[in-house]
């Protein structure tokens, strides 16, 4: 077993991880504990937080990303105004003493996006600074589906642009909450169904995706799609507008440039298959193995 040098953490608002790790990344150890929104206020992060690393060293630094430096987590450790380095994010983290171990939590971006409005990411970027150390990139696109879905646009190893789409909680939204999809979705598949809804966002170029989604229940009641691909041809609909708002948003900056998925499988085949449909190309890299390559490289800008 390798000798466990740090302690990394992505802590989210429904569930945490945490990694007992060697000098060079690798895991010694990996544990959970639950996301902020489970918890009541800084001491419960901070107990939980305790719980969580009983038996590890003290004398083990740790390094923490996403929410639990929010205003709902341990401490808010804010944000970095963009254009922002990705070394930066661990040069600017907050620093705090736990039970005589030294804590980092790193600090989020901020930017005024393409489309002239104030957005934020926590958690996010310390992927793709996992991203860029994996690939040895210093210019691309990152997108990371979701929830919330980031677009991030990378260029010399600094952070220029970004913006967030609702697409995955519209989704969810959309699918148990209305008529559309009665409650009950089917398994999304990247299939025809699929393709179709990708289809329909590139033929209409000028439909906003509030009058695109109707078409989800008109062909249904028409007998032009079965209730078995309604739930298929939705998420064609809200990842081809997806697409089709980021190539506007980014702009110049993401022409020329490789775009790296980072999610998980069924996401990275439903966007790969939707770029495709754009002429894009993309690679496709664990959301897992980034975040944990982004603390890596966060301890590494802390020492």
């Amino acid at each position: 077993m390798s000798t466990p040098a740090f302690i990394a953490g992505d802590w989210g608002t429904t569930h945490a991880r945490l990694w007992l790790c060697a000098a060079d990344g690798s895991i010694c150890e990996a544990r959970s504990a639950p996301g902020v929104s489970q918890l009541e206020g800084p001491e419960a992060v901070a107990a939980a937080f305790a719980a969580a690393v009983e038996g590890w060293s003290p004398a083990l630094p740790a390094v923490l990303c996403g929410m639990v430096g929010s205003t709902i987590g341990w401490v808010d450790a804010g944000y970095q105004d963009c254009p922002c380095p990705l070394e930066r994010i661990g040069g600017k983290a907050v620093r705090l003493e736990a039970q005589g171990r030294a804590v980092a939590i790193l600090p989020g971006l901020r930017v005024r996006n393409g489309f002239g409005l104030t957005d934020v990411m926590r958690g996010e970027e310390t992927q793709v600074f996992g991203a860029a150390a994996l690939t040895g990139e210093h210019r691309f696109v990152a997108a990371l589906p979701g929830t919330h879905n980031k677009w991030v646009v990378v260029d010399d190893g600094v952070v220029t642009n970004f913006h967030t789409a609702l697409t995955g909680e519209l989704y969810q939204a959309i699918s148990r909450h209305t008529v559309l999809l009665g409650g009950d979705p089917a398994p999304v598949t990247p299939g025809p169904a699929f393709d179709a809804g990708i289809e329909a966002v590139r033929r209409n170029p000028d439909a906003g995706v509030e009058s695109l989604v109707f078409s989800v229940r008109a062909r249904q009641v028409t007998g032009d799609l079965p209730k078995a691909e309604a739930a298929s041809y939705l998420s064609g609909l809200l990842i081809g507008a997806d697409i089709r708002s980021a190539l506007g948003a980014l702009g110049p900056e993401r022409e020329n440039v490789p775009i790296r998925l980072i999610c998980a499988e069924p996401l990275a085949v439903l966007y790969g298959r939707g770029l495709a449909a754009f002429g894009l190309e993309a690679q496709a890299l664990s959301g897992a193995e980034t975040v944990r390559a982004g603390l890596h490289a966060a301890f590494r800008a802390l020492a």
